[in-house]
This record gives C-alpha cells, structure tokens and sequence, in this order.
C-alpha cells in the first residue's frame, strides 16, 4: 500500500526510499505526519539561517575573473623572494590548480581587509 502511494509523486528511486523510511519511523514512533511537518518547518528554517550565513561570506569572497572560484590574497615585495619589480603590496590568487590566474594591486592587505569587511 506504501509503495501505490508514494508512487503517486513522481519521485526518483532514492527520494523515494528516504521518504519511505521517514514515513516507517514516524510509525515506530507514534509520531504523526503533524509532527513530521512541524519538523521539516523547524529543519527548514534553520537550514534557511545557515544558506544565509553562507551567502554573506561569498559576498565578501574575491572571485577569479577567469573560473569563478575563490581568490586568496598574499602580501608581496616585502623581501626578496616576493619581488615583483612594481610597485605592488598584495597579490590576489586563484586556488583553482587549473587557473592559476593572480591579480597584482597596489593595496596592502590591511587596506583589502578593510574594504572586504565594508562590503559585508
């Protein structure tokens, strides 16, 4: 009889299986499809605060113009190791391996600290 009835939605092999196994531990329980509703409401909403929390910190993230991915920011010309014979502070880098794209600025770090924590 499950089975009739959950074929009624249309859903994939494995959603299928997750619902079933949600509606066999509501049973065990005692638990009603009232409960499991206030649940999912509840799950659904701290899972709401979270993808929240998440956008703000890509909203502050430097993307690689190239591939889209987060760029990491390192100071340079600040010893010979980092010389770059300009007048740059910091570099932007791309933590993707295949990209490798980098961005010189004239900033320091502190300053695109400052400017990042603005955006937020």
């Amino acid at each position: 009889m499950m089975r009739e009835l959950l074929s009624v939605f249309a859903l994939n092999h494995k959603t299928l299986n997750k619902l079933r196994n949600v509606i066999i531990h509501l049973r065990e329980h005692g638990k009603t499809t009232d409960d499991f509703l206030e649940y999912a409401k509840e799950y659904n909403e701290n899972h709401r605060k979270v993808m929240l929390e998440v956008e703000k910190v890509r909203a502050s993230q430097v993307l690689c113009s190239e591939c889209k991915r987060p760029m990491g920011l390192r100071p340079v010309n600040f010893d010979n190791a980092t010389k770059t014979n300009d007048n740059s502070k910091s570099v932007w880098m791309c933590f993707n391996k295949d990209c490798m794209h980098t961005e010189y600025s004239e900033k320091t770090i502190e300053q695109w600290r400052n400017e990042l924590t603005r955006r937020k």
